[in-house]
């Protein structure tokens, strides 16, 4: 067995969580799994996986996801999301790497969005690269409430297996999870010193959302994708808006 440790982290994470860990077996010597307060049977399936479980309230995911690393005993790290799935090619295209003896500190992987069990070619939605191979001697997640950045101490390779991501199987977890991002990034707006005002709606609420409509809708044609593809789009508008408007609850306006 390999000297990879998998870290997960998890709220309510039934639907899609055994899947997430079965696809890393015969990858990774242990599972660290850092939970937020699940109240359906995530802890019992992570327990028939024989992970490690950590309890913790989520305050970002940066910070959810440091403490999975933090808590790991391997040096190298693969992370999923419970509603992720690793490919066998990239479960053979990893154990390959690690063993190299000019291997980079981390590795950026491509991740496949399925959006109503569609995968979104296009849209800017793919290849949508994410940092998820590391050692955890040469990382550390930035402190960002949304968004998390994973900053390497040295260089990132590119690896050709990919992630599935579940995302949005239905409609209730699309305005679930659009409202949760909005209510991250409004936190990190007011960080930023961002305050409601005109010239801020018209930016962040008008101009902002519609660029990134016509950006990705028409000119990475995410069109192409169907209905999936215009809910993909109107995600990311809707999320500008929706952050605005608890930016302006935070700040009484």
């Amino acid at each position: 067995m390999s000297g990879v440790s998998l870290a997960v982290i998890t709220h309510n994470s039934e639907s899609t969580l055994d899947a997430a860990l079965q696809s890393a077996q015969g990858l990774v010597s242990e599972i660290v799994l850092v939970d937020d307060a699940s109240s359906d049977g995530t802890l019992k399936i992570a327990r028939a996986h024989n992970a490690r479980v950590f309890n913790q309230k989520l305050l970002s995911c940066a910070a959810q996801k440091q403490h999975a690393l933090d808590l790991s005993t391997n040096d190298w790290i693969f992370l999923l999301d419970s509603d992720e799935a690793c490919s066998a090619e990239l479960k053979s295209e990893i154990l390959r790497v690690i063993d190299q003896p000019n291997a980079h500190p981390a590795y950026r992987v491509p991740r496949r969005n399925f959006y109503f069990g569609r995968w979104l070619a296009h849209g800017g939605k793919y290849p949508d690269h994410q940092v998820r191979l590391f050692r955890k001697s040469k990382v550390k997640y930035s402190d960002h409430f949304s968004h998390e950045k994973v900053i390497v101490d040295g260089s990132t390779g590119t690896l050709k297996g990919w992630i599935d991501h579940q995302a949005y199987p239905d409609l209730d977890t699309w305005w679930l999870k659009l409202r949760r991002t909005a209510e991250f990034d409004a936190l990190e707006w007011e960080r930023k010193g961002i305050v409601p005002s005109p010239f801020n709606f018209l930016r962040l609420c008008l101009m902002r959302p519609a660029w990134r409509f016509f950006s990705k809708y028409v000119l990475k044609r995410g069109f192409l994708d169907g209905m999936p593809g215009l809910l993909a789009a109107l995600h990311d508008v809707l999320t500008q808006i929706f952050t605005y408007h608890f930016l302006s609850k935070k700040s009484g306006t």
